[in-house]
């Protein structure tokens, strides 16, 4: 299976926000700076994973599921953001439901490796792939919203 190291980013720069209504441009920042934060720390858990030795399946079962977690996390802490601006809401509930989906597909993953289902394995990895796809376009949408 291949690495899954990815990088999500959100570059708002402080001139893009000036035009911003003072509320979403705080939002925005809200935001931004809890998926930065998750997705740092998925970063760091995959930078830590892939500086050891492959363990084989099982390990990297047992990363997914870590992952898993991790996602989960990241889908509470946006939950949490008290957000008033309709559009930023609605993609703040896009983003908590790809990484849900992606922690979802991460354990569906783990379980296909630890049964050593190939097949499952890698239907599993697919769909997980298709979901860190979707939420690079989903903070895309956001920095474009965030931007105007």
């Amino acid at each position: 299976m291949e690495n899954r190291a990815f990088r999500l980013t959100l570059a708002l720069v402080g001139g893009l926000l000036s035009g911003c209504n003072a509320t979403r441009a705080k939002e925005c920042n809200l935001l931004t700076t809890r998926i930065n934060t998750g997705v740092e720390r998925v970063e760091a858990f995959e930078k830590e994973r892939l500086a050891k030795p492959e363990g084989g399946p099982n390990q990297t079962a047992q990363a997914m599921r870590q992952i898993a977690v991790l996602y989960r996390e990241i889908a509470q802490e946006i939950r949490g953001l008290e957000l008033s601006n309709k559009e930023l809401k609605a993609l703040a509930e896009d983003y908590q439901f790809e990484v849900r989906s992606a922690s979802g597909a991460a354990e569906s993953l783990a379980t296909a490796l630890e049964g050593k289902r190939p097949e499952e394995t890698m239907t599993a990895d697919k769909l997980y792939a298709k979901h860190l796809a979707a939420q690079k376009k989903v903070i895309e949408r956001i920095n474009g919203l965030c931007a105007r």
